[in-house]
């Protein structure tokens, strides 16, 4: 079956993370998003009541170029996988309640890497997972917007001090 729209999304990210071949070409992605696993663990992902996370891995380190067959994907991280010195692109949605359209992906799904430092992917994680979710949170309970505001800014504050402190951080202050 054709790749539609949607595929094509996840083919464009993937690509941005692992450069699958010598050149930049997502289409080298196709037989791995079309393989009867990955589709149905995007599907799945995509659809309404479906898994709120989805994971791609490369067990293989260190290598400039990469095949799609050195990638895995999976809707819960297995124990198995190892962080160090390999990369994992993780996908996220707040919400499941509803079918992700190829124009609705953009602002459901949450995307990022692990790799590197521990450090380095947290506070990319903070920077790019944690803090545009909770700014786009509208329901705060009985938080006013003074203590939103303080919550958003220590988390800022948080993600920022980790990634310019020159010594480990043993201690944050906020």
């Amino acid at each position: 079956a054709p790749m539609d729209d949607r595929l094509w999304w996840f083919a464009n990210r993937i690509q941005d993370v692992f450069q699958i071949g010598t050149y930049d070409c997502p289409t080298l992605l196709e037989d791995f998003i079309s393989a009867e696993g990955t589709i149905e663990a995007i599907n799945n992902f995509l659809n309404a009541e479906g898994s709120n996370r989805l994971f791609v891995y490369s067990a293989v380190v260190d290598k400039v170029n990469l095949s799609s067959r050195e990638l895995s994907i999976y809707t819960t991280l297995p124990e198995k996988v190892k962080l160090e010195g390999h990369i994992l692109l993780y996908f996220f949605r707040l919400s499941n309640d509803e079918r992700l359209e190829v124009e609705t992906i953009p602002n459901n799904v949450f995307a990022g890497t692990v790799k590197d430092s521990a450090i380095q992917s947290f506070t990319t994680y903070l920077s790019e997972v944690v803090l545009p979710i909770l700014k786009s949170k509208k329901d705060w309970g009985q938080c006013n917007s003074d203590q939103v505001q303080q919550l958003l800014s220590c988390v800022d504050k948080c993600a920022y001090t980790m990634v310019d402190s020159p010594t480990p951080v043993g201690k944050i202050v906020l």
